[in-house]
């Protein structure tokens, strides 16, 4: 287990200072890391770290506050991986020991500097007749640069997405009104939610933030060596299954809440001139909801009368140009989005999903360590040859979870209890041949055949082949 190394540093003086490596001042007695989110509904919240030190002299205790608005971070070596980045929050105790101190405390992410960040938004010639009453009227691929040169200026993530879905390169975000300042991280959120439900993660290990489309389109297909995986559309990547002995399950499974459909608040923006004392037209602006439901067709009825919508908030411009400000085009989905949200309803009522879900590092070779010991989103999670006592074959998207180090007794233990949801992919049990994209190209260095993949392959061209 070299590559889980656990390394906690603080910053003094403008450098890093490895708290673990100085065994003389204190050592990591444990940690965890608690991310993401619990359902889609909701969007992610900054992560927090608690961690316990062993003070062996006391000097962390004589002097709590050393410790206090320090900025932290957590890593696993020899990779520096960085697994957390954060700020020491307070709510630092500290305890006596037979052998000296305990000292807990906690830290709250980076994310939490854009919740910070509320100033009022740059502006542009966009709306000429009422330029002066907005801010944050500027093109998408504009809006993301500001973020990101403020968010650069206060040591917070970057966005690093390239907005595959059709808003970067159109006007349709609706403008903030002079006296309405959100949040950054608000901001954010609502600009681009669109059918894909983008849920943004930070990755601490290069201090971005990424969106991870819980509403995209999935299918499960098979490799060149008849296996299963899951093709994510919206980023054109196959995911390999994770073996079922690697996962270790509390047996308990969960319906999540019975969504019959998705409620979106889009924004309809109007203005309206008229002549004032001077006798000069004076322009005005306001804003409106527009509701928008997608509903499942395909669910039984008797879940269908049983109305319960997932609603999300966005402030993409809705409906006919006419209603947006002049400059301004406006947002409409495509057929294809549609289809992929009403089937992610479907998979949510219908599957029963894991709960109490743990990767231990005990269980899992260090190939795939690095990969699931994170504290971050994986788009599509498959259970191959399952031993978990239900169908697991998935697939699942992992959105949140608690990373726990514990470091006592000499010996390091690792574990990820995750969270995990259904994405959309067709409920068919079945893969077939037409599922695979047509633009997927699969290239071969090895070629293997055995009686066992003969009958696989033989079984599978007989049974599902169209």
């Amino acid at each position: 287990m070299t590559y889980l190394i656990p390394h906690l540093e603080v910053k003094v003086n403008g450098a890093w200072r490895d708290l673990t490596a100085r065994a003389d001042l204190c050592a990591l007695a444990g940690a965890s890391v608690q991310w993401g989110t619990s359902e889609i509904g909701k969007q992610p919240e900054p992560s927090v770290l608690a961690f316990t030190l062993r003070d062996l002299h006391g000097e962390l205790a004589a002097n709590p506050t050393w410790l206090t608005g320090r900025a932290v971070r957590l890593w696993f070596g020899p990779g520096h991986t960085v697994v957390f980045n954060g700020i020491i929050a307070t709510g630092l105790s500290v305890k006596p020991l037979h052998d000296g101190w305990q000292v807990r405390c906690t830290a709250t992410s980076l994310m939490v500097l854009w919740k910070r960040l509320r100033d009022e938004g740059p502006t542009s010639d966009l709306s000429k007749n009422i330029k002066d009453k907005l801010h944050w009227n500027v093109r998408p691929a504009d809006r993301v640069a500001e973020m990101n040169r403020r968010a650069e200026a206060v040591g917070a993530p970057q966005i690093v997405d390239d907005m595959p879905f059709n808003i970067s390169s159109k006007n349709c975000i609706m403008p903030q009104l002079k006296g309405e300042y959100p949040s950054q991280l608000t901001l954010l959120h609502d600009s681009f939610m669109d059918y894909s439900l983008p849920l943004w993660y930070e990755h601490p290990d290069d201090n971005s933030l990424r969106a991870l489309r819980v509403g995209a389109g999935a299918l499960v297909c098979l490799d060149a060596r008849a296996t299963a995986c899951v093709y994510v559309m919206s980023e054109g990547k196959a995911y390999k299954p994770l073996d079922a002995a690697y996962a270790r399950s509390a047996r308990e499974f969960q319906l999540l809440p019975p969504y019959t459909g998705v409620t979106v608040k889009f924004k309809t923006m109007r203005t309206e001139g008229r002549r004032n004392q001077n006798d000069t037209v004076e322009f005005t602006a306001s804003v409106s909801d527009v509701e928008v439901n997608v509903k499942s067709d395909t669910l039984p009825q008797e879940i269908r009368d049983n109305v319960k919508n997932l609603v999300v908030d966005s402030d993409l411009l809705y409906g006919h140009s006419v209603s947006a400000p002049i400059d301004y085009t406006t947002w409409s989905p495509f057929t294809a989005d549609e289809t992929a949200l009403k089937t992610l309803i479907d998979n949510i009522v219908t599957r029963l999903t894991p709960s109490g879900i743990t990767l231990d590092a005990d269980d899992m070779p260090e190939s795939l360590q690095s990969k699931y010991m994170q504290p971050r989103p994986l788009a599509a999670i498959m259970f191959a040859d399952t031993k978990l006592p239900f169908d697991a074959i998935g697939p699942y998207a992992m959105i949140g979870g608690t990373l726990s180090i514990d470091a006592r007794h000499e010996r390091i233990h690792v574990r990820h209890d995750i969270t995990l949801t259904p994405i959309a992919t067709p409920l068919s049990a079945t893969a077939t041949w037409a599922q695979i994209p047509s633009a997927w190209t699969a290239k071969y260095q090895t070629a293997e055949a055995s009686i066992d993949h003969l009958c696989r392959t033989t079984s599978f061209l007989t049974s599902n082949a169209q």
